[in-house]
């Protein structure tokens, strides 16, 4: 019937793609939230964090291990060098988020915490946070990362199919292949904001 050979065909098309599309995601992990052992290691290093913030740097929580958390805002998140003197060496990460709150700082840390047995956590708060009624309702990515309360299931489809995740696996592998450079330092776990750090500092 040529009717069946057609959806068979369409069908199978379909089922290719999305298989495609699964594993181009899982070998490229691009925000860091699927599992480490299926990844391909030499993407790390060209791993975004800016794009889906709240996504990537609760991908960078679940790495580590990690003896201190930097959470917060962004001014924690650009103005704490994870590399710097101040943390004497010890493994630490930078979770601060652009706009974030006290209602996302306090998911991060519940977050990080099921995965990391931290030594410190410092967690910093902006002056409106103490006034403010509750979340901030600004549009970001929140409810699509891992910090979020919804379906993890649904969540873990989305990182697998997506189109926006496929979009960000392209991003790195674009990088890699031309040599751009990378969204992290060569261990794969540094801020940007770093390098700009120790600019300043070697200026003074």
């Amino acid at each position: 019937n040529p009717a069946q050979r057609h959806l068979r065909f369409f069908f199978g098309l379909g089922a290719a793609g999305l298989a495609s599309t699964a594993a181009l995601n899982v070998l490229v992990n691009p925000w860091r939230v699927l599992p480490e052992k299926t990844e391909i290691k030499a993407l790390d290093p060209y791993r975004d964090v800016d794009a889906e913030i709240r996504t990537c740097k609760a991908g960078l929580a679940m790495r580590g291990p990690w003896e201190i958390l930097v959470i917060g805002s962004s001014r924690p998140g650009t103005g704490m060098n994870p590399d710097g003197p101040a943390f004497s060496g010890r493994p630490t990460v930078n979770l601060g988020m652009n706009g974030g709150d006290l209602y996302e700082t306090r998911a991060m840390l519940d977050h990080a915490l099921t995965r990391q047995s931290p030594k410190l956590a410092i967690l910093t708060v902006d002056p409106g946070d103490l006034t403010r009624p509750g979340k901030i309702q600004i549009e970001n990515d929140f409810e699509f990362s891992p910090l979020s309360k919804g379906d993890p299931v649904e969540r873990s489809l989305r990182y697998v199919f997506s189109q926006m995740s496929v979009d960000a696996s392209m991003a790195a592998l674009k990088l890699l292949a031309t040599k751009g450079k990378p969204a992290y330092g060569q261990k794969g776990l540094q801020h940007r904001e770093a390098a700009r750090l120790n600019f300043f500092e070697t200026m003074e």
